[in-house]
C-alpha cells in the first residue's frame, strides 16, 4: 500500500522500524505510517537547521536559580539552553538528543560553557560574582579536549574556577569507568565541582 517499488518499501520499513522502535520492541512488529515519515522529516529538517543555530544566533541561555535553605543563595544558577527556531521553541528534549546523534554535541557544549564564563566574568566585574552549574553531555564530558578546553575558557575569561560547576547527569555511568575517574580527578584538581542531574531518575 506505501510503495510500488522494493528500493522504496526497503526505505520506508527502515522509517517504521527506527521511527517506532519502542514499540516494534515490545510488540515485535511495527507498521508504516505517515506519522512516522512526519516525524523523520522533522528529525532530518532540525537536525540540518541545528548545524547552524549558533552561527544565526537561535540558542540563548536561561537560568535556573538554585536556592538552599534554609539559607538562599540566590547567587547561583543552573544554567539551561534553550533553542528557538523561527520563532517557535524546540524542546530540549527533542534538539539534545539530535545534537548527540549527530556529533554537534561537543561544539554546541562549548559554546554554552562560553558563554556561561563569559556571564560569570560579567558578574565579577560587577562586584557580584554568580556561580554557575552547566549542564554537560556523557559524550562531551568522555572528550579527551574536554578538561583542556574548560582551563582554557577560565584562563581566557580570568574568573575563579570555584564559581563554574559541571552537572552530569547518571548517564555518565556507561562511560567507561577509568576515564570518569580520570575526568573527575582532573575537575577536582582544577577546583572546578561536579553535581550529579536529575538524580534518581536513572541508573541509581
Amino acid at each position: 500500500d506505501h510503495g510500488h517499488d522494493i528500493s522504496n518499501l526497503i526505505n520506508l520499513a527502515d522509517l517504521a522500524l527506527y521511527g517506532n522502535i519502542e514499540k516494534a520492541n515490545k510488540q515485535g512488529f511495527t507498521i508504516y505510517d505517515e506519522q512516522i515519515a512526519g516525524k523523520y522529516r522533522r528529525k532530518s529538517m532540525l537536525r540540518t537547521r541545528l548545524e547552524q543555530a549558533i552561527s544565526r544566533q537561535e540558542l540563548r541561555l536561561v537560568f535556573q536559580p538554585i536556592v538552599r535553605v534554609p539559607v538562599d543563595n540566590s547567587r547561583y544558577y543552573e544554567v539551561l539552553l534553550r533553542w528557538t527556531l523561527d520563532g517557535v521553541p524546540v524542546p530540549p528534549d527533542e534538539f539534545i538528543p539530535l545534537a548527540e546523534q549527530s556529533g554537534l554535541i561537543n561544539s554546541i557544549g562549548y559554546w554554552v560553557l562560553d558563554q556561561a564564563c563569559q556571564v560569570i566574568r560579567h558578574s565579577c566585574q560587577c562586584g557580584q560574582p554568580l556561580m554557575l552549574a552547566v549542564n554537560v553531555s556523557a559524550l562531551q564530558f568522555q572528550q579527551d579536549e574536554f578538561v583542556p578546553d574548560l582551563h582554557e575558557l577560565l584562563e581566557r575569561h580570568q574568573i575563579p574556577a570555584a564559581l563554574l560547576q559541571i552537572e552530569i547527569t547518571e548517564s555518565v555511568f556507561t562511560v567507561d569507568k577509568n576515564i570518569l575517574i580520570d575526568k573527575t580527578n582532573q575537575l577536582r584538581d582544577a577546583s572546578i565541582a561536579i553535581s550529579i542531574d536529575d538524580f534518581g531518575t536513572g541508573y541509581s
